[in-house]
């Protein structure tokens, strides 16, 4: 595998660091669903957040939808994602 280069530019805010704790603690889950409890959340705002992550980033981390949820490649090599 190849190093993945990353368009994020700036500074990380508070809220970042939040919304890439999420990010892990989904991936840890294995979906929103299942990360529900552990972040104490609802799906629509993780999904919401998982959003704005994704945007600030500039990459897609995940597929998600009515077929299931699925790391991307960008998101199986994300650094913060918890093995």
């Amino acid at each position: 595998m190849h190093p993945l280069p990353s368009p994020f530019r700036g500074t990380l805010s508070d809220i970042d660091l939040a919304l890439l704790r999420d990010f892990a603690e989904i991936a840890a889950a294995g979906g929103i669903t299942a990360a529900e409890g552990r972040l104490g959340k609802g799906k629509s705002a993780i999904s919401l957040g998982l959003t704005k992550l994704e945007s600030r980033l500039g990459l897609r981390l995940c597929e998600r939808g009515r077929s299931g949820f699925r790391l991307t490649e960008r998101g199986e090599a994300h650094p913060l994602r918890r093995a």
